[in-house]
């Protein structure tokens, strides 16, 4: 059985109980963050070589965050 990382664990608290729990976010938010980690993740995986699976919070850096936004208004 394959373990679970650290970033899935955390995104998954974020969207599932931070934003709707903490924030009170409306459905609508949360919907538009998880589609933008959607995308992240492509991201990661086509540009970077980094399944989800093998995704880490170390592997998020703020060059790679930059090269992510560049990338999105590239498409």
């Amino acid at each position: 059985m394959m373990e679970t990382t650290d970033f899935a664990k955390q995104l998954s608290n974020y969207l599932s109980k931070y934003l709707p729990g903490e924030r009170a976010a409306s459905l609508h938010t949360i919907r538009s963050y998880r589609d933008t980690f959607v995308l992240f993740i492509a991201y990661m995986k086509k540009q970077k070589g980094l399944v989800a699976e093998k995704l880490h919070l170390e592997n998020i850096t703020k060059p790679v965050i930059v090269d992510f936004l560049n990338w999105l208004q590239d498409r």
